[in-house]
């Protein structure tokens, strides 16, 4: 027990003044671990944010270039000139090589035949060798 002092008819105890700074100083420890503890979440979310932000990076990549050549009973043809051979079909039909968004090709090598369907509506073929 605290020892009791009187001074001028009242008594007071000494402990009453040491809790009171006591508490006082746990309030400011709970305070700033508080303020601690709302700033560490802080942290983490700006390291999601630059996570995030590097997926998206990296998702963003060139399709490799592709060539292919077709072979049949001793003859060849590349891509490149099947696709020009298309586009001039297109264009002799009163076409503009610009309005061709979308070129469906089906090779026959048997028929020396190659099909086509421009646009999804307009479909053709031309010879392949």
């Amino acid at each position: 027990m605290a020892p009791r002092t009187k001074t001028a008819g009242t008594e007071t105890e000494s402990k009453a003044v040491k809790p009171a700074a006591e508490k006082t100083a746990a309030l400011k420890a709970t305070t700033e671990k508080k303020a601690t503890a709302k700033k560490a979440p802080a942290k983490t979310t700006t390291a999601k944010k630059a996570t995030t932000a590097k997926k998206t990076t990296t998702k963003t990549k060139t399709l490799p270039k592709i060539e292919a050549e077709i072979q049949f009973d001793g003859k060849s043809v590349n891509q490149e000139v099947l696709l020009q051979r298309i586009y001039d079909a297109w264009t002799v039909t009163g076409h503009d090589k610009d309005s061709i968004k979308s070129i469906n090709i089906y090779l026959k090598p048997a028929e020396d035949r190659a099909y086509y369907v421009i646009n999804e509506s307009e479909n053709g073929s031309i010879f392949m060798f």
